[in-house]
């Protein structure tokens, strides 16, 4: 005798609106995080901005540094000429000048490098121009620690992200320790929220 078995999964009381306040967890979590990429950008074209303004006060210095070093070598070489100078006065102010002009150069590929990572940030060519840049102007005094604090917690996507993941969790396991008795440690280590918003499947007791 041929038979039919009709099988219909029925949720547990509160299941599905458990599930639904999960879901929205984590979905605000992930646009927080995503959110959280401009910030990561902005980090990362601050830290290029203040090494291309570091390479370029470096070089400035440098540059006045050398045109010292070369008035000392010509001061040195007419005093040898005259013989009131000793020769070595002048080789150790050629070594000078050849070390500063490296130091230059050094900069110069530094400051390169930099503003070229700028731009890449910026999406912009590589070798587009960046004048020297001009820092803004910064408060005589920063703000309490604690005000930190709370704008950091307000503004900050991953913190928000992170809040948003709590809960999903703290749901999951008083949903699975009312339904299931006890839970166990491995659970609450790797998270029972994901047997909370999986949807149940066909034959589940």
């Amino acid at each position: 005798m041929a038979q039919v078995q009709l099988m219909h999964t029925m949720p547990v009381a509160g299941r599905l609106g458990l599930s639904r306040r999960i879901a929205s967890s984590l979905a605000n979590a992930a646009t927080e995080r995503a959110a959280d990429v401009e910030w990561d950008v902005r980090a990362q074209v601050a830290a290029a901005f203040y090494a291309t303004y570091d390479a370029d006060a470096g070089i400035a210095i440098a540059n006045r540094t050398l045109l010292l070093l070369e008035d000392i070598a010509r001061t040195a070489q007419a005093m040898y000429r005259v013989g009131a100078g000793q020769q070595t006065d002048v080789l150790r102010a050629q070594v000078a000048i050849a070390r500063m002009r490296e130091d230059i150069a050094r900069m110069e590929a530094t400051r390169t490098a930099a503003a070229a990572r700028l731009n890449a940030l910026l999406d912009r060519p590589f070798d587009a121009p960046i004048a020297s840049p001009v820092l803004p102007s910064f408060p005589a005094e920063l703000p309490a620690l604690d005000s930190l604090v709370r704008l950091a917690m307000d503004t900050r996507p991953m913190i928000r992200a992170g809040r948003q993941d709590v809960g999903p969790r703290i749901w999951g396991w008083t949903w699975r320790g009312a339904t299931s008795g006890p839970i166990s440690r491995s659970e609450r280590a790797t998270g029972a929220v994901h047997d909370v918003a999986q949807p149940a499947r066909r034959g589940d007791s």
